[in-house]
């Protein structure tokens, strides 16, 4: 998943692993309309992908959860509150990319 990750975005671009099954992405110089694009075709790659283990195909299957990061936020809230999208997206049981809602 994380090679995954690194082939689609950008060279300016940081992807990281957060823990276990979870990965952050921050999008160098991209607003929400973009990060929420790129959300999307993530989500449609990801998906569509499979890993090889034992000779057996298990299909990926992600949540994705899009937060603009404002310029006075803490980097702690910021990851919080794109985990919040996150678990929205999973909760909402689609294979779609959420934003975070609050404020």
């Amino acid at each position: 998943v994380g090679r995954l990750l690194v082939e689609s975005v950008r060279e300016s671009d940081v992807v990281g692993r957060l823990g276990g099954d979870e990965f952050g992405i921050i999008l160098n110089r991209a607003n929400a309309q973009e990060a929420a694009a790129k959300a999307a075709a993530l989500n449609e790659k990801v998906n569509g992908a499979a890993i090889l283990h034992a000779g057996i195909a298990h299909r990926i299957r992600v949540s994705i959860g899009v937060h603009a990061i404002a310029a006075v936020e803490d980097p702690e809230t910021a990851i919080a509150r794109a985990d919040e999208a996150m678990y929205a997206d999973k909760h909402a049981r689609k294979l779609e990319a959420q934003a975070f809602a609050g404020f």
